[in-house]
């Protein structure tokens, strides 16, 4: 791959190519470039760093990311709606995307089984991660939504899509 692109630079620098060869060239190295470009490095996303109040439950959760792509989901829980968007279209231009949870029941997630879920997914390092919490204290019937932004968020690289190093 190194060697076409290699080519289609040298090309682009020939002044006497037309308008319509270096079109065709330029459009040659973004779709050599672009997978690269667009999904960035492999990442395990948890969120480990997430704290609750001992009465509290999880009742949903949003996770949003810029210039990315989710891989892997695991340890979906049971009985939750689960909703992914790669590429939301109202920000066609950020490649905007959401991970979202919904509890299907009443009784939400006790934080030990929520921090057992990760994310894998390929995103550029510089790029802006949040996540969003909706928590219920079931003793005070309050709800609160807890906001982790990327600094928060533990991440890993990892060299594949199982989360292992």
């Amino acid at each position: 791959m190194l060697n076409v692109e290699e080519e289609v630079k040298h090309c682009l620098k020939k002044a006497t190519m037309n308008i319509s060869e270096k079109l065709i060239a330029c459009l040659l190295l973004l779709c050599l470039l672009g997978p690269t470009l667009a999904h960035g490095q492999t990442y395990k996303v948890s969120f480990e760093n997430l704290k609750l109040k001992n009465s509290e439950r999880i009742l949903g959760f949003k996770l949003y990311f810029y210039d990315g792509v989710v891989r892997t989901f695991s340890n979906a829980p049971n009985d939750w709606k689960i909703v992914l968007n790669n590429w939301d279209e109202e920000d066609q231009l950020h490649w905007t995307g959401s991970l979202k949870g919904m509890s299907d029941h009443g009784g939400g997630l006790k934080i030990e089984d929520f921090l057992k879920i990760f994310v894998i997914m390929n995103v550029d390092p510089d790029s802006n991660l949040k996540l969003e919490v909706t928590a219920e204290d079931f003793n005070k019937y309050t709800k609160r939504t807890i906001t982790l932004t990327k600094k928060q968020l533990a991440i890993k690289p990892v060299n594949d899509q199982t989360g292992k190093n």
